[in-house]
């Protein structure tokens, strides 16, 4: 390739995944990419991958060696912040943030009029009173936690658990597949914070209480 001619990447398809607290956006190219791009040092600190916050939109623009592109997607939801991208032989993985970590994201690209994507991971009872805008907490938690056991409770792990509805499946996969440590850090925290916090963390959420994180506007109603 002469040093004057463009090598304009395209982008075939894409596909993504995704955890609690991420989603993963793997890119794929129609040519492979080259070994000049594979062994960039620390790519997104380079600012290949751009994340406009304002348009919801990631754009994957650079001319680097004679390779460019320019590609955007505008996401299904807002993200936080892009955290890795790696290069393989005809594939850009970008992974990010999710701003919001209780939403399952049915796809990653925005669709018109379409609110069907908004499906929370986990339901809880809790619900803010319209003409208080108080937020009703539905329990309250004196369990034991440091001597806490899953089994030893199966009422809260079949509460947990019996859901079957679609957006609830990707929580109880998670649930199923956890150590025992991150399902009691996951019911510790949605317990302790009346439904409005989930971790997987039991080193973060052990030793204090796991406070609220309440909608704008609402205040937490204690029994």
């Amino acid at each position: 390739m002469s040093s004057d001619t463009k090598n304009v990447l395209e982008i075939s398809r894409y596909e993504f995944y995704q955890n609690i607290n991420t989603v993963t956006l793997d890119l794929y190219t129609k040519k492979p990419l080259s070994d000049s791009l594979k062994n960039l040092s620390d790519p997104l600190e380079q600012c290949l991958v751009k994340y406009d916050s304002d348009t919801q939109t990631i754009t994957l623009d650079f001319d680097i060696d004679n390779n460019t592109i320019n590609y955007s997607l505008k996401l299904a939801h807002p993200i936080e912040k892009i955290v890795e991208l790696n290069i393989g032989f005809k594939k850009f993985e970008i992974t990010f943030s999710k701003k919001d970590k209780t939403i399952n994201w049915k796809y990653i690209e925005a669709r018109d009029n379409d609110t069907s994507s908004k499906t929370h991971l986990f339901n809880t009872d809790n619900k803010v009173d319209s003409t208080s805008n108080i937020l009703k907490q539905p329990y309250t938690s004196k369990t034991d936690w440091a001597n806490f056991k899953v089994e030893d409770t199966p009422e809260i792990k079949e509460e947990v658990e019996a859901e079957e509805e679609d957006e609830n499946a990707f929580f109880q996969k998670i649930f199923a597949n956890s150590t025992e440590e991150q399902k009691k850090a996951m019911l510790k925290s949605m317990q302790e914070s009346s439904g409005t916090v989930l971790s997987t963390d039991w080193d973060k959420v052990k030793d204090g209480k796991v406070e609220p994180n309440l909608p704008d506007g609402a205040e937490l109603k204690e029994k």
